[in-house]
């Protein structure tokens, strides 16, 4: 189990902070647990869990407020010999809310000149949590050919890549050589 801090000011939450949206720095709070088991020799199993709290700081951007952001992960593993199977559900949002300044406008007119009016100044606030989770799942078979070449293929499915459903579910398929020089 490991508990630990990460103070962003550059970047917040792994993302570049300046423009409208910017935030004045991050600090996240986490505890990252992992446990392996391995009932015999040739299988071992293994577990993780992620659970972190940001809190922001607002900038000089158009954001006006904005809550704790609550994300985890999870994934469950297998090794057995050469082959590799996990299933994951990759870090997410899970909680957390952005709110920005919001009013209507209309031009009304005043006596022959037109202005501007200002109507219902209010904050309106955004979601910010995962609305489709991904699933992620991976396999690899890795064999040694020869004293110094090793092989490898793999595959990992993604359900709701990226966390979002607009672009449908993602295969990846992969073939590796790799060689040593014998020297």
């Amino acid at each position: 189990v490991s508990v630990g801090n990460m103070h962003e000011t550059d970047t917040v939450l792994g993302s570049l902070n300046q423009g409208m949206l910017a935030l004045d720095g991050a600090d996240t709070q986490y505890v990252d647990a992992v446990l392996n088991y391995s009932p015999f020799e040739k299988l071992k199993l293994s577990m993780r869990a992620t659970f972190a709290n940001t809190k922001t700081k607002i900038g000089d951007g158009l954001i006006a407020d904005i809550s704790d952001i609550k994300s985890n992960a999870f994934a469950f593993g297998a090794d057995f010999g050469g082959f590799s199977l996990t299933a994951a559900l990759p870090l997410a949002v899970v909680d957390g809310k952005m709110g920005y300044d919001y009013a209507e406008f209309a031009v009304v007119d005043n006596n022959g000149t037109f202005d501007v009016a200002m109507n219902n100044p209010h904050t309106e606030y955004i979601d910010l949590s995962t609305q489709k989770r991904e699933l992620r799942f991976s396999g690899s078979y890795r064999k040694s050919i020869g004293e110094f070449t090793d092989a490898g293929v793999g595959f990992i499915y993604r359900v709701n890549p990226s966390n979002t459903d607009a672009f449908g579910n993602e295969s990846l398929f992969m073939f590796k050589i790799h060689h040593r020089l014998g020297i």
